[in-house]
């Protein structure tokens, strides 16, 4: 089994940087949407992932449902144990809903949790800040104090309620004299924050700032430390003769190795190259074959071209590696990147009737932010073509693609208009199914709703 923390670090870390998102965008709905127009369109982050959450987003680590551990929180073990006992007494063999598993809590506590309901009828995010926290010595007492905000515009606050969010927090000295870092944790210190992580701390995104920021924190920091990291490398690697195995320990160290080879490639130069050329050729497994993939895709190497050329060989008649074969070239940061996936549309091995290898090259350049929002819109048009062409055959896929456009009113002037003119030419694609049209629609009315207030509302109803 793997690290439970860095788990629960890596869940959180999706949620921030995609369901946050989804929750600010013309898209954002409650985790039980009370209408739509296409249901294959609430197949989202929202009610899947977030629903999984709800109501509490401070899960500890572990792998329990974050709604039980939301009433333990609340309850303590011995409460909680109490309703569910209860909810398998009243429901044991039936399919209930969360109401039902919220009213044996309730009753068998004696409890009112009427207010949780509101994490399935609100939509947005809220926001806890700390307000104050300190220590009081003479009484051996930690203050926190906590406020919660909502947001989502003036509209949205006046329209929700305060959410119940139970907290747990723990305090660790400043000099445990433990190693409390296992690789995993390690590996995940060592990752620079994603650029749509980045991006929700923005008013406006700036695609271009954001990579060159990440891009040359990367190389700084691979530069300031290359003898260590050059070691830490080293001693993570195997012997020669030595096999992988699927041992957490080996899983974890590969991790860990991976993300400092990661650094020590950043500059992308003929060392660079050489070194993740290396690993590639005398890999043991699939992770660090592709790992030393994904480093060589973003360089301008001749190592490159050879190794994506002797990864396809060995991918060919298998589907999965086939997908990473078009995902790494489309998630390359290279200034062409736009003009490959547009190269990779055309290869014999992909083909838009297959929404995996569909998702495999267009998905991951929608992720490839910087090529993605290139000046001149090449990239809008690649993944606006897409979209009309899938959703001829395929509504479902088309519209999830079509989401890419959703946040466009959060970028500059320039690309606003270059978006915006392709959501217009998607819409009025003759036949366009309700699935696609509904993501168009909801894009566009955004920009009529932005600066509507309470008051407006009250006058519209």
């Amino acid at each position: 089994m793997g690290s439970a923390a860095v788990k629960r670090i890596e869940d959180v870390a999706f949620l921030k940087a995609f369901q946050f998102q989804e929750d600010a965008g013309p898209m954002k709905h409650p985790i039980r949407p009370e209408s739509y127009i296409a249901m294959d369109n609430f197949y989202t982050l929202t009610v899947y992932e977030k629903g999984a959450e709800a109501p509490d987003l401070t899960v500890p680590w572990g792998f329990q449902p974050a709604h039980e551990l939301g009433y333990q929180t609340l309850l303590g073990r011995e409460g909680f144990r109490k309703g569910m006992d209860l909810y398998f007494q009243r429901h044991d063999g039936q399919a209930v809903t969360c109401d039902d598993f919220r009213q044996a809590m309730a009753d068998a506590n004696k409890k009112d949790f009427t207010q949780f309901e509101r994490w399935y009828s609100q939509a947005g995010t809220p926001e806890v800040t700390v307000l104050e926290r300190r220590y009081v010595p003479e009484e051996k007492k930690f203050i926190l104090r906590l406020q919660q905000q909502q947001h989502g515009g003036p509209l949205q606050q006046q329209q929700n309620g305060p959410m119940v969010i139970p907290v747990r927090f723990g305090l660790i000295g400043k000099n445990s004299k433990k190693d409390i870092l296992d690789p995993p944790t390690q590996a995940l210190t060592l990752q620079l924050p994603s650029i749509e992580a980045l991006s929700q701390e923005l008013q406006q995104i700036d695609p271009d700032a954001l990579h060159l920021a990440v891009h040359t924190l990367r190389k700084e920091l691979a530069a300031a430390f290359k003898e260590e990291l050059a070691e830490v490398y080293r001693q993570l690697s195997l012997p020669e003769g030595t096999k992988e195995t699927l041992a957490a320990a080996d899983v974890a160290r590969r991790r860990l190795r991976n993300t400092v080879l990661r650094l020590l490639t950043a500059a992308g130069d003929a060392a660079a190259a050489a070194l993740a050329a290396a690993q590639f050729s005398s890999s043991k497994c699939m992770t660090d074959k592709y790992a030393a993939l994904m480093a060589l895709a973003d360089m301008q190497q001749p190592q490159k071209e050879q190794a994506l050329k002797q990864f396809y060989e060995e991918a060919k008649g298998n589907p999965i590696m086939l997908d990473k074969y078009f995902r790494v070239q489309a998630a390359a940061d290279v200034p062409d990147a736009a003009e490959k996936v547009q190269q990779l549309q055309q290869h014999e091995d992909f083909s838009f009737l297959n929404p995996n290898r569909l998702r495999s090259l267009f998905s991951a350049f929608v992720y490839n932010r910087k090529h993605f929002h290139r000046k001149d819109g090449k990239g809008y048009t690649l993944v606006a073509d897409a979209v009309i062409k899938v959703d001829a055959f395929n509504p479902q896929a088309a519209a999830r693609l079509a989401g890419a456009f959703l946040p466009w009113q959060r970028y500059d002037k320039e690309r606003q208009q270059q978006m915006k003119r392709q959501l217009l030419r998607i819409g009025d694609t003759p036949g366009l199914s309700p699935d696609t049209l509904e993501i168009v629609q909801r894009a566009l009315k955004a920009a009529e709703n932005k600066k509507e207030t309470p008051e407006d509302a009250n006058k519209n109803n």
